[in-house]
């Protein structure tokens, strides 16, 4: 199924009016991701069953988005880099999880507890971290509508929460439903219309600036393999499955939530760069899933 990602960023890319037609999909296609994710994943027992990866991961969340990138912030103040990609690189760093990283740690053979409790434990930490960052990078706040992101949080993990509960309940009494293991189909799907939907744009902009759109191709590039490779590195001792899903979580960033929740303050670039960074975000299941047979399987 991994192909199918790959095959969606050359839809959106290849076929331009496909992306226009589906971007009104782009926020039911992440709501969608949710449910089908939480409905594979016992919650209950991961809760339990999470120990010391507990503390682990909220000191990984704290690491990679209030560390990171107010240092970057307040390096890139000293240093001026062009904000077209300044911008991305801090905003990248600060922001949580992607809902649908657990759905590809489950597509790679993990547990996916991990990660799912990062998703959660890092969309918590954005109110903190996305002001942070940018105080760190301009001096300035950061204006943010704490209704809309309350709301979207609600929405977006809240309700998904309870229908994946509700779900799994009736399984459990008895009713004759689909099993939860064939959910793993509408996770992909729901990841397959995002990936396309979020590519509007991208092809008009490249015939216009082609070489800006590289460069931001390239940025998207660095940034996610970069944090995945430094994660893994340093998350050795969490153990083969944690550590894996610990770089997961550190190279699937949410784009998507930052745009909901401060798209009107962000400077007009960096939708494009939302674009552009889901390449690598769906190019790379695939190399992982050969990644993680090596370093996760015993030898």
């Amino acid at each position: 199924m991994t192909r199918l990602l790959v095959l969606a960023i050359v839809i959106g890319l290849v076929l331009p009016d496909v992306a226009r037609f589906l971007r009104p999909l782009l926020y039911p296609s992440l709501f969608a991701i949710m449910v089908f994710t939480l409905i594979q994943i016992d919650i209950s027992k991961i809760v339990k069953t999470l120990g010391r990866d507990t503390a682990r991961i909220v000191l990984l969340c704290g690491v990679q988005m209030v560390v990171l990138p107010v240092l970057l912030g307040l390096i890139f103040r000293n240093v001026s880099p062009d904000p077209i990609y300044a911008v991305p690189v801090i905003l990248v760093t600060a922001a949580g999880g992607m809902f649908g990283t657990p759905s590809i740690a489950v597509l790679l053979g993990l547990p996916g507890r991990f990660t799912l409790f990062g998703v959660l434990a890092s969309t918590a930490l954005l109110p903190l971290s996305l002001p942070l960052v940018w105080i760190a990078y301009s001096g300035e706040p950061l204006q943010m509508d704490v209704l809309t992101y309350g709301f979207r949080l609600i929405l977006y993990i809240g309700v998904p929460a309870v229908l994946a509960w509700i779900y799994r309940r009736l399984i459990r009494i008895g009713f004759n439903l689909p099993a939860t293991e064939s959910m793993k189909v509408g996770a992909v799907a729901g990841l397959v219309i995002f990936a396309i939907a979020i590519m509007d744009g991208v092809t008009d902009r490249f015939l216009i600036d082609p070489a800006l759109v590289m460069g931001l191709t390239l940025l998207a590039f660095v940034l996610h393999f970069g944090l995945f490779g430094l994660t893994w590195l340093l998350s050795q001792s969490f153990g083969r499955q944690a550590g894996m899903e610990a770089a997961l979580l550190s190279a699937f960033r949410n784009i998507g939530l930052i745009i909901a929740i401060s798209g009107p303050y962000l400077p007009q670039d960096f939708f494009l760069f939302a674009g552009v960074w889901q390449i690598p975000m769906y190019l790379s299941p695939w190399l992982f899933h050969r990644f993680s047979r090596y370093s996760v399987q015993p030898r």
